[in-house]
Order: structure tokens, then C-alpha cells, then sequence
């Protein structure tokens, strides 16, 4: 997966749920607060995911579901190592 892919990723799950306007809002407030411009890898993706859970809501159930898919694709899950 190429490194813009991952950003698309997020914005297409965060897009379903809370429409387009909102969802761009919670990716790049969610990318300023972990201190990115953007989601590389699977772990950049992982960070970004773990901060959205903490928002709760429908925007927390697609945290979620993004920090599986990024454990899927390889990223380390930080609260296990």
C-alpha cells in the first residue's frame, strides 16, 4: 500500500459514517494532535486511530475499525508490546 493510501483509507471509513465535511474535519484535527501531515504507515495509522477512539461515538467506532485494519497491515499494537 503506497503512503497516500493510507490516508485515503481513513478518510473513506471516516467518510461513510460521518459524511464528507466531518470526516475531513476529524482527519486533520486527529493528524495535528498526533503531530503528522499525514499517515504513512500502518503504525502512523494505528496513532491517528487510537486518538479518534477516544472521541467516542460514531466517530470512535471507526477508530476502531481503523486501528484493526492498520494492525492488519502490519502496525504494532503498543498497548501489547
Amino acid at each position: 500500500m503506497n503512503e497516500s493510501r493510507w490516508n485515503d483509507v481513513a478518510l473513506a471509513k471516516l467518510s461513510n459514517v460521518l459524511g464528507n465535511d466531518k470526516a475531513r474535519e476529524v482527519h486533520a484535527a486527529g493528524l495535528r494532535i498526533v503531530d503528522l501531515e499525514e499517515l504513512r504507515s500502518p503504525d502512523d495509522l494505528y496513532r491517528f486511530a487510537q486518538h479518534v477512539m477516544t472521541l467516542g461515538g460514531f466517530a470512535g467506532t471507526v477508530g476502531a475499525l481503523l486501528s484493526v485494519h492498520a494492525v492488519i497491515h502490519g502496525a504494532a499494537d503498543k498497548r501489547t508490546a
